[in-house]
């Protein structure tokens, strides 16, 4: 989903449905006992999966590299505290954090520790790592590969290389590869916002 020069890389469909479903379960027990849940999701350096995945699952803080950095980290903890203490005194006590890999300084143990020693948050954690990268790949995951299959075949037919094939608004789109590895695709502001959006919030 990062790579620049197409909509959806291969197995990114997968990824986000893997995490998804593993979450809905997560939510399931959060609810039950008015637990709060951190869940760390993969994307090394990227907030594709965190905000597809926090999106679709409802989950009230998303943390990514877009909305996230070390020199607000007291700031964004800070008011982090204070969402959670509003929602437990005023809806209900279940909170869903997804920060994506490689963010948060320590990783979703600090997280949990610093909720604990500045909210007396109790929080349990969910590392969902590797499981976003195994199981059977959906439809269509399945559809992209073939398509972009034949059309690497063709490429090579017709002596093409150094070329990064992918699909962008449905057509076939061919990029350099200097350009494809090189070129940062950041998550869309659009989608970013959906999240601070009223209606995500009222919804929740």
């Amino acid at each position: 989903m990062d790579l620049y020069g197409c909509d959806k890389t291969i197995g990114f469909a997968t990824a986000v449905n893997t995490a998804t479903q593993a979450i809905d379960k997560i939510r399931d027990t959060a609810n039950a006992f008015d637990r709060v849940f951190i869940v760390e999701v993969m994307g090394r350096h990227s907030g594709h999966i965190a905000f597809q995945v926090g999106l679709s699952c409802g989950a009230e803080s998303i943390f990514s590299f877009e909305n996230y950095s070390n020199e607000k980290h007291d700031i964004i903890l800070e008011d982090l505290i204070e969402k959670i203490q509003k929602q437990q005194l005023n809806r209900h006590a279940s909170y869903l954090i997804l920060i994506a890999e490689n963010l948060w300084p320590g990783g979703a143990n600090a997280l949990q520790e610093q909720l604990k020693s500045q909210g007396n948050i109790e929080s349990a954690i969910c590392i969902l790592s590797h499981t976003q990268r195994g199981g059977d790949p959906v439809p269509e995951d399945r559809v992209l590969a073939t398509q972009l299959g034949l059309q690497a075949v063709d490429a090579l037919i017709k002596g093409e290389d150094k070329v990064m094939l992918g699909l962008s608004a449905a057509q076939l789109t061919k990029t350099d590869l200097n350009k494809a590895v090189s070129i940062n695709k950041p998550v869309s502001d659009e989608l970013v916002n959906a999240h601070k959006g009223p209606l995500t919030h009222y919804l929740k």
